[in-house]
């Protein structure tokens, strides 16, 4: 295993990461977990815990996907953010977007949990991972118990007893709750031998609650929902008193650093621009509710909004050329390209970031933050004609586009019956919008094209590890946000997602897709396509990412430096 990768793993303060391709059905690989153990202070009875746990977890989920495969996804790895200092990382955080599980290193600590409970939070942490919802997940992953034996389910109660998570109250409530849920009947995994009077099915987990639990289940999910919330707030309560609020500092500091980047606020309002750097009475107001905590983390965040901003900008023969920002470029996220000023905005809130005032950077978030900004400039320099296929290499990206086509074309005439069945209706939308079905997937996939243009710009300037957490935290499964009917719409998504990977340090980047994303599972098994016609089509698209390149007469990269960012 390579000396990057754990490096990355435990670069940040408060967790370390257990990587997808550390990972097998048995728990994380050998080589890794020497490393671990030398570098993050763990101990062998903990990886021991961990894998066991980990190897129970994989054969009981691939057997609940066998018996009830509407309801329950077969296992897969993902990365496993372990928490080491719980008062300092987010509660329910994802360090990679929707792929990624967040525990506790006392979770696999016999002082502080039994097998069972051990092994419960990899199907917890899976449900959290897909539907980033706390309640919900702990609802969906209810029938599990019904599966375990009496010993079982007091091994997990036990384990309720002993956890300190900060969330430890709702399960002592789940842990309470086993005396009733042994009751509760599922449609796949345990049928009601007779039909009974009053009960709810429910469609989105497959449960049968008969009359007499409907309460006791409402109230449990209440609970649920309450410690979620008393744990947020005690998590902030805890940094808001450890730093007192800051007194104009900040203001003091952008006047005179005067990093380029805007501060915006409600509805995109700018707050503090650069070109009037003294001017505070916007912003000033908005500041109430800064810490010393927020405010070193805002002077960080907009450093390296700053640095790369000035570095990229730097590089260019002709900044001014540059187009102004498309009316689709997305202003949210950790910055974008403002629409009117073509300088990066920072966004502190009311809303998704207004936690910036009080709480420290959440690991990895600032090689996100100098990933995202420089991804904005390069989709610019993409806008501008920058990044282009060169004019001996068009008739070949003709060539691989019609035969991508005519690879997509064959695909349905493949696929089993059932299949075909569930997406004839997109199968005819895409063939009348587009001459065929093949045109019509071809097309969808080069929308997202662009991105890929500006990921070639963008690793002119990032550094491995930025390069590596934009990758992470943008190829995934993305099974909950397509409809079974646009199957082939989800796929092509992935085939594409999957060139970012060329781009990182991941080795072996086709066996990390089907290990993370359920490719094998979701798509080779259940007759969607097979895995010649998938791997043929990854190839042809990565063929035509391939016929893009930089303009490099658009930049001076040897002339500033800026060639070699990557380490």
């Amino acid at each position: 295993m390579s000396k990057w990768l754990i490096d990355y793993c435990c670069s940040q303060d408060g967790l370390f990461v257990i990587p997808i391709e550390a990972l097998s059905s048995s728990g994380i690989t050998s080589g890794f977990g020497e490393q671990l153990r030398e570098q993050s202070g763990v101990s062998s009875n903990w990886i021991s815990q961990f894998n066991r746990a980990y190897s129970i977890y994989w054969n009981r989920a691939r057997a609940l996907h066998a018996r009830a495969p509407g309801y329950w996804f077969p296992p897969r790895p993902q990365h496993i953010a372990i928490i080491t200092r719980p008062a300092k990382i987010r509660p329910y955080f994802q360090p990679f977007h929707q792929n990624s599980w967040l525990l506790y290193q006392h979770d696999f600590d016999s002082d502080y949990a039994t097998p069972e409970f051990s092994v419960f939070q990899f199907f917890q942490a899976e449900r959290m991972g897909l539907m980033a919802a706390i309640v919900p997940a702990m609802h969906a992953n209810l029938p599990y118990f019904l599966t375990l034996s009496g010993s079982e389910r007091k091994g997990f109660t036990r384990g309720c007893k002993l956890t300190d998570r900060p969330d430890a109250a709702a399960y002592r409530e789940l842990g309470a709750a086993q005396s009733w849920l042994k009751l509760l009947f599922h449609e796949d995994l345990k049928p009601p031998r007779v039909a009974i009077p009053g009960m709810r099915i429910h469609r989105e987990n497959g449960l049968i609650v008969p009359p007499e639990q409907g309460m006791k289940l409402a109230a449990l999910q209440d609970a649920w929902g309450a410690v979620a919330q008393d744990v947020f707030s005690g998590y902030r309560a805890g940094h808001e008193n450890d730093s007192s609020h800051a007194s104009g500092g900040l203001s003091d500091w952008l006047s005179q650093q005067r990093p380029q980047a805007l501060i915006t606020g409600a509805e995109g309002q700018i707050l503090w621009d650069p070109d009037d750097p003294d001017h505070h009475e916007t912003l000033e107001p908005a500041l109430a509710a800064l810490t010393e905590t927020g405010d070193h983390r805002i002077r960080q965040d907009l450093l390296v909004v700053d640095g790369h901003s000035r570095r990229f900008l730097s590089s260019l023969r002709n900044p001014e050329a540059l187009v102004r920002p498309a009316p689709y470029m997305t202003e949210g996220g950790l910055s974008y390209i403002h629409p009117e000023r073509r300088l990066m905005a920072y966004d502190i809130g009311p809303g998704r970031n207004e936690n910036r005032l009080w709480e420290p950077s959440p690991p990895f978030e600032r090689w996100m933050l100098g990933a995202r900004t420089i991804h904005e400039w390069g989709h610019l320099a993409a806008e501008s004609g920058w990044v282009k296929i060169p004019d001996d290499r068009l008739q070949q990206r003709q060539a691989m586009t019609e035969q991508l086509a005519g690879l997509f074309d064959e695909i349905p005439a493949s696929a089993s019956p059932r299949i075909r069945k569930r997406v004839a209706k997109e199968e005819q939308r895409l063939a009348d919008k587009h001459g065929s079905f093949g045109k019509g997937l071809l097309a969808a996939m080069l929308r997202r094209i662009e991105d890929y243009m500006a990921n070639l710009v963008a690793q002119r300037y990032l550094s491995s590890d930025e390069m590596d957490t934009y990758v992470r935290n943008n190829v995934a499964s993305r099974v909950t946000e397509y409809t079974p009917a646009k199957v082939y719409l989800q796929l092509i998504r992935l085939v594409y997602e999957y060139q970012y990977l060329s781009l990182s340090r991941i080795e072996s980047p086709l066996k990390w897709l089907y290990k993370s994303t359920w490719v094998g599972p979701m798509f080779v098994e259940r007759g969607v396509i097979t895995r010649q016609q998938f791997e043929k089509i990854v190839e042809t698209v990565s063929g035509i990412c391939d016929c893009y390149e930089v303009d490099q007469s658009r930049f001076a990269w040897l002339e500033t430096g800026t060639v070699g960012q990557r380490d």
